[in-house]
C-alpha cells in the first residue's frame, strides 16, 4: 500500500505543483504497486 500511496501522491503533487521532477517519482510507486500484487498472487496460488 506504502507504494500505491507514494505513486497517487506524486500523481496529485504533481498535478496541484506543476513541478516536474515529481514525474520521476511514479514509476517507482507503480513498479512497488504492481510487486505486491504479483506477491499476493503468488501466495494465494501456493495456498
Amino acid at each position: 500500500m506504502a507504494f500505491a500511496a507514494v505513486a497517487l501522491g506524486a500523481f496529485g503533487a504533481l498535478a496541484l505543483s506543476g513541478e516536474r521532477w515529481l514525474g520521476a517519482i511514479t514509476p517507482i510507486g507503480g513498479i512497488g504497486f504492481l510487486a505486491a500484487w504479483a506477491l499476493f498472487v503468488a501466495a494465494a496460488v501456493k495456498a
